[in-house]
């Protein structure tokens, strides 16, 4: 997961999540994190222009991206997706989906929402198609992006928690934001898994908007 600057009150914040797991994915994930630095000059999500640089379309972006894996990289590896770039000032955030669990948002009166409608992966077919969408963000809404190493969470019993456990947690902590959001998202997982071992690797990021 990660961040970087468009402008002075736009952002970009991203989840990503490859196939498989030990060294070479860890090396195609420290990658791909590079193609969206904070660096703009390095970050293919920007497009530089008279007056600085602006953001591409986040369909656009996962477009070139997987032109970029399927091209560069000799891999039998994929990854998913979650993009979106925010404006700050008013809350609009255009975003994309690419077979990534569903980005959430908790508006400020406690309804949930699951975003997008799925998308393919990045890295599996040449000429994938991928559809931004918009969302309106208003003071006091949170937006979680995160793995399917938190929905796949086993318990005991040999349940996953699923969104129906993530929705949850996100209500019974909606209280906490930011950091200590995310260490009580993390003892919660640990509580639901109990001794059993947690089987997939575990990212999220969360914003919450304030407002202008």
């Amino acid at each position: 997961v990660g961040q970087f600057k468009v402008d002075e009150t736009t952002i970009g914040i991203f989840s990503i999540d490859v196939s498989g797991h030990g060294v070479s994915s860890a090396l195609i994930t420290a990658r791909l994190s590079s193609y969206l630095s904070s660096n703009p000059g390095q970050n293919i999500a920007l497009v530089e222009t008279e007056d600085g640089f602006k953001a591409r379309d986040p369909a656009q972006t996962s477009a070139l991206l997987n032109d970029i894996f399927l091209s560069e990289l000799d891999t039998e590896h994929y990854f998913t997706m979650a993009l979106a770039i925010i404006d700050l000032k008013t809350g609009n955030a255009r975003c994309v989906q690419a077979g990534h669990p569903h980005p959430l948002v908790k508006r400020a009166n406690g309804d949930i929402q699951l975003l997008g409608e799925g998308g393919i992966p990045i890295g599996l077919i040449p000429n994938a198609e991928f559809k931004s969408f918009d969302i309106q963000l208003a003071a006091g809404d949170r937006l979680l992006m995160y793995s399917d190493g938190i929905t796949e969470c086993e318990n005991m019993g040999g349940q996953f928690l699923e969104e129906d456990g993530l929705v949850r947690i996100l209500r019974v902590n909606s209280e906490t934001s930011g950091p200590e959001f995310l260490t009580d998202l993390m003892w919660e997982l640990q509580f639901f898994r109990g001794d059993r071992d947690q089987a997939d690797d575990i990212s999220a990021l969360v914003l919450d908007f304030k407002g202008d």
